[in-house]
């Protein structure tokens, strides 16, 4: 049976060929409210259009789920689709940040999922939602503290030697 570190060296293994660094820590997040509007799209086509718009502009324009790969200085964030073997299938980051120019701020986690909230010097604000499905915290817990810790440059998460 695969442990969460199963899937966390995976999710490592995807991600390390198209970060120049090395990842100290990597989850994957969603569009603001990606779990209610799944709900609310079995009920109202119309009302699903405007949370996902709302959700599309909160989110700065990413893609309805991104998973993410933390390093000593920057944030890369790309589209992802499920591959064979649990492994993923990603292309160039749809998002490069660097870590000295956000701050990010976590919303208790609600009945579906936390709000990350990224603060940029600039003004601007991108939220997205790590939900309580596929591992919770157990997956996103060493992202979520490593982002709330500004410019952290220990190792969050080690792959095991087995990935």
């Amino acid at each position: 049976m695969k442990t969460m570190h199963d899937y966390l060296d995976r999710t490592t293994a995807s991600l390390q060929p198209h970060v120049p660094e090395p990842i100290l820590a990597v989850g994957v997040f969603s569009r603001p409210g990606a779990m209610g509007n799944a709900l609310v799209s079995q009920v109202s086509g119309a009302a699903y259009l405007v949370r996902n718009h709302q959700a599309k502009k909160a989110a700065g324009g990413l893609p309805h789920n991104v998973v993410v790969a933390l390093t000593a200085t920057r944030l890369y964030l790309f589209a992802y689709r499920p591959g064979w073997g649990g492994k993923l299938k990603v292309k160039a980051p749809v998002a490069v940040w660097e870590r000295t120019r956000f701050v990010t701020a976590v919303d208790m986690p609600g009945t579906l999922a936390a709000r990350v909230r990224f603060h940029f010097d600039d003004g601007s604000q991108v939220q997205l939602d790590w939900n309580r499905g596929f591992g919770g915290e157990a997956f996103n817990g060493p992202i979520v503290l490593a982002l709330t810790q500004p410019m952290m440059a220990s190792v969050v998460y080690a792959p095991t030697a087995a990935a």
